[in-house]
């Protein structure tokens, strides 16, 4: 209860100086640094275009709020225009190579105290409409994301399950954590499920509200359902509007 009170009571005080503080800039820095003291290890990297690399506290139009220990965001450039802001628990290494993001969620939630390091990686020229969210469930399992990819809001992407599924005579398990492979060009309608092991090759069309469980490896095609299944072969798609294309 008194570290409860304590925490209530710094919040409200970092609240109040923050009141009296014009610049947005610095009131960002004033809630990066209250929240460091109580999380260690956590590092924003930008990674300019010649290669260098720079560690920095405060990016323009980006927030990234952390609730746990150990976390690695690395941003590449071109970063002009990116909007984002990144919740992220414990244990987690972010890269996002040059996109702009819009609308600026995505939520990376991992069980407090794993000891696995899990990786989201995301591709040049990313797009997001609203809230991503990726779960890495209770262990191992990386999230890989390719070039161009274009998802809509409300994405769930898993690499795991909650709890067990086991064998009845061997006892061993049978649902382990697995990877997440997304293409380049790939396009989720939206809200999306992506679970576990799922692979969505190159130039790729997901149906609204379709759940992905399973590997797919034929580029070019629609997929939509739940479970998803391809519909459509020997397509593409492209961002500009139907009443647009030529």
């Amino acid at each position: 209860m008194i570290k409860f009170l304590g925490c209530v009571m710094k919040k409200f005080i970092v609240n109040l100086v923050c009141c009296f503080v014009p610049s947005k800039k610095l009131r960002h820095e004033i809630r990066v640094f209250s929240r460091s003291t109580r999380f260690k290890n956590n590092i924003i990297e930008i990674v300019r275009e010649n290669g260098t690399r720079t560690r920095v506290r405060y990016i323009k139009n980006c927030e990234f709020i952390f609730s746990g220990d150990n976390n690695h965001i690395v941003l590449h450039e071109p970063i002009n225009g990116m909007k984002l802001k990144v919740n992220v628990s414990s244990g987690v290494f972010i890269e996002i190579h040059g996109s702009k993001i819009w609308n600026r969620n995505i939520s990376v939630l991992k069980e407090l105290g794993e000891t696995d390091t899990n990786r989201l990686i995301i591709g040049k020229n990313f797009t997001s409409t609203d809230r991503v969210h990726i779960d890495f469930c209770h262990g191992a399992g990386d999230v890989i994301i390719g070039d161009d990819c274009m998802f809509a809001w409300d994405i769930y992407i898993r690499t795991g399950d909650f709890h067990t599924i086991y064998d009845m005579q061997t006892k061993k398990l049978i649902n382990p954590n697995k990877n997440v492979i997304i293409g380049n060009h790939v396009w989720l309608g939206a809200e999306c499920r992506v679970l576990k092991g799922a692979i969505i090759p190159d130039n790729t069309g997901v149906g609204t509200r379709s759940v992905v469980p399973s590997q797919f490896h034929d580029a070019n095609v629609v997929i939509a359902g739940t479970p998803a299944k391809v519909i459509k072969s020997g397509t593409g798609w492209d961002r500009i509007r139907p009443a647009l294309y030529r």
